[in-house]
């Protein structure tokens, strides 16, 4: 799964969680895998930045507003079955 900085989600949580929902099902010992999406932020004149700590949504470049073009997913990437 890819899972962004935005959501909130607590990746540790959601592995742990899901041993317990796949324990009595045909997924029993099967493994979430998760990819970290940073949060990432554009401003008008194409500079780009990850958001770390309290977000600061102006650009650091040239002060312009910014928007977020990564860290809002939350996606199932692939599954693979193996009989």
């Amino acid at each position: 799964m890819d899972i962004g900085a935005l959501r909130q989600v607590v990746p540790e949580t959601l592995v742990h969680a899901w041993t317990f929902v796949s324990a009595r099902s045909g997924l029993a010992g099967s493994t979430l895998i998760i990819n970290e999406i940073d949060a990432v932020v554009e401003c008008e004149n194409g500079h780009t930045r990850v958001l770390r700590g309290v977000p600061d949504v102006t650009c650091h470049r040239c002060e312009a507003p910014t928007r977020v073009i990564a860290g809002n997913e939350f996606r199932v990437v692939s599954i693979d079955v193996k009989t």
